[in-house]
């Protein structure tokens, strides 16, 4: 039987040990990588304001970030607007860093651009967009971390969104001139590596998707995975974009992980598509699993439609939500809040995997599950930063 003082001390020693678990947890949190710190969405600004935003002529030590060579590359990104107002219009939108790009990997920082500009009292994007990559080798790359890890957030899990720091700062604050310095000491012209594209044309209904590899400081087409070819479009004759219609990707991708039904005309599926809308789920689940794809084992297009195709058929067949959820291919990670709170997720017409659709945030759940690997990694690294 246990006396009233040795029950006290037990009492109090559970409480202590319970804070100091608490505490623990607080501090590795603190100590490892969020999402938002590999992945970094900047607000819109204000009216009046873009350049907060870095132009492509903003350059440092390693030139500019989107130089006058890389730009000569690009087609009309927003048919029929003048090509020349919309390039002029590049704002980035979002930064990623990656110490794994791809096989073999790449060490590499990589910034996403769309046309800004100001409609009305309303600071929106224009469906397009330019993804650009920069290449840092050792011992830069370790440099680069070191300088980071004075100015990151760190913290604790919280869904991917909006930078928190430049959501509370704006991009007048300290953490966007520390990061704005940060850049113009480590990319530019010099490494960058590759550029892609998103541009748009048709009736606002078809997305073309293409780029180009920087070798011996020219600009050669690359090569799309899973195609016979260099370029790929999708075309989506719904409207409004709330189902696919016609939908078609052009070529189609070969090998498995396709999506095959769903596309076709979503609106008119039925009991007999059960089975082959679960199919598709399932192959749309895998590409989204940075452990079993990567960007050299899948095409633009499957990758960008990925999230709002696998929303609608997770909710034409909701009695087999179950199965979705608890899938082997869902991507899994409970460091990290893997939940996608974009409003914009489900449209059909939204190709942005981490930038803005007209002036809503936009994160695929492949963005998200790629920055969970990404901290991860980096966290795993950290002390070898010192």
């Amino acid at each position: 039987m246990l006396r009233p003082g040795m029950l006290h001390f037990n009492t109090m020693k559970n409480i202590l040990l319970s804070v100091f678990v608490l505490l623990f947890s607080a501090v590795v949190s603190a100590a490892s990588f969020q999402l938002h710190d590999v992945s970094i969405l900047f607000p819109l600004p204000d009216k009046g304001e873009l350049d907060l935003l870095w132009p492509p002529h903003l350059g440092g030590d390693k030139g500019q970030l989107l130089p006058a060579s890389a730009l000569a590359q690009l087609p009309a990104l927003v048919e029929p607007l003048p090509p020349d107002q919309v390039l002029s219009s590049l704002r980035v939108v979002s930064l990623r860093i990656d110490p794994c790009f791809s096989s073999p990997c790449q060490r590499q920082v990589r910034l996403v651009w769309q046309p800004v500009r100001a409609n009305g009292s309303r600071v929106v994007t224009l469906d397009a967009a330019v993804h650009t990559f920069y290449v840092l080798e050792e011992p830069e790359w370790g440099d680069f971390l070191r300088s980071y890890e004075r100015i990151r957030m760190g913290g604790s899990p919280r869904p991917l969104g909006v930078h928190p720091r430049l959501e509370s700062e704006s991009l007048r604050g300290p953490f966007m001139k520390e990061l704005t310095q940060l850049i113009r000491n480590f990319i530019g012209e010099k490494n960058l590596s590759r550029v892609t594209f998103m541009s748009l044309s048709g009736s606002a209904n078809i997305w073309n998707f293409a780029g180009f590899d920087r070798v011996a400081e020219k600009f050669v087409p690359m090569s799309i995975p899973r195609l016979e070819g260099q370029g790929q479009s999708f075309i989506n004759s719904a409207m409004p974009r709330l189902y696919f219609e016609a939908a078609q990707i052009v070529p189609e991708p070969k090998g498995t992980d396709v999506v095959e039904r769903i596309l076709r005309d979503s609106r008119h599926l039925g009991e007999a598509d059960e089975s082959a809308v679960v199919q598709d789920v399932q192959s749309l689940l895998k590409m989204e699993n940075p452990l079993s794809h990567n960007a050299g084992t899948l095409d633009c297009v499957s990758c960008h439609v990925a999230q709002s195709a696998r929303s609608y058929g997770e909710g034409r067949f909701p009695w087999r939500m179950h199965d979705f959820h608890h899938s082997a291919n869902r991507y899994m990670n409970p460091n990290h809040d893997l939940r996608n709170l974009s409003s914009v997720k489900e449209i059909t017409g939204n190709m942005r995997s981490f930038g803005y659709f007209v002036n809503q945030p936009s994160v695929s759940q492949r963005t998200i599950n790629e920055s969970a690997e990404v901290a991860d990694q980096l966290s795993k690294t950290k002390g070898s930063m010192k």
